[in-house]
């Protein structure tokens, strides 16, 4: 812990003045890529010009915890539903209905329920479900890892470039997340004790 304090201590002050010197030459919203691999923010901050970036990375949490959680209830909706199709107990209807909800599996119970059955699209059921099975377990893939990545930046929020953690889901498609996110924080300056505190998810510890 004192090695974790002191680290911070050290690198809040260069931080702050490495951010400084960005403010001038990037828009508002801090939209200019720090470096050519990274895309323009999702979405811009609060409070650009004078927010409190832990209660910012504090926000990303939650929208990574409830995102994270929403996927693994769709995939547990979609396994259901591709488990149950051949029976004609899952209503097509129930698809969009399912796919859009915040709580997939309660919106499955309920649809079939107020629907009942439906045999005649059983097959439209069954393709369905296991077409987007691969793209929903994807989405569970990279926001466990968005909110592993965001977790730990929470801990050192004082000296974690809120651009980089605003920037985290455009690390989706690279093959290492965690390996791009420290990139953004090596291009601001970040110091080294600092990015080697960040872990490898233990399900990437083998690979």
């Amino acid at each position: 812990m004192a090695r974790v304090m002191l680290v911070v201590a050290v690198v809040v002050e260069a931080v702050a003045g490495h951010a400084v010197a960005l403010r001038g030459a990037g828009d508002a919203t801090g939209g200019e890529a720090v470096g050519a691999e990274y895309k323009p923010l999702i979405t811009p901050c609060s409070n650009c010009l004078g927010f409190n970036q832990c209660a910012e990375t504090v926000e990303r949490q939650k929208f990574f915890d409830h995102y994270y959680n929403r996927y693994k209830d769709l995939q547990q909706a979609y396994e259901q539903m591709y488990q149950q199709c051949g029976t004609g107990a899952i209503n097509k209807r129930c698809l969009h209905k399912v796919y859009l909800s915040d709580t997939p599996t309660a919106t499955l119970r309920e649809c079939i329920y107020a629907l009942g059955p439906d045999a005649v699209d059983s097959a439209v059921v069954c393709d369905t479900a296991q077409q987007k099975l691969p793209e929903v377990k994807d989405n569970v893939y990279r926001y466990h890892m968005y909110k592993w990545i965001i977790d730990q930046a929470a801990q050192f929020c004082q000296v974690i470039p809120y651009d980089c953690v605003n920037r985290i889901q455009t690390c989706g498609d690279t093959e290492s997340i965690k390996a791009c996110f420290t990139g953004c924080l090596t291009s601001y300056g970040v110091e080294t004790p600092v990015i080697e505190m960040f872990e490898d998810h233990p399900s990437m510890k083998n690979a």
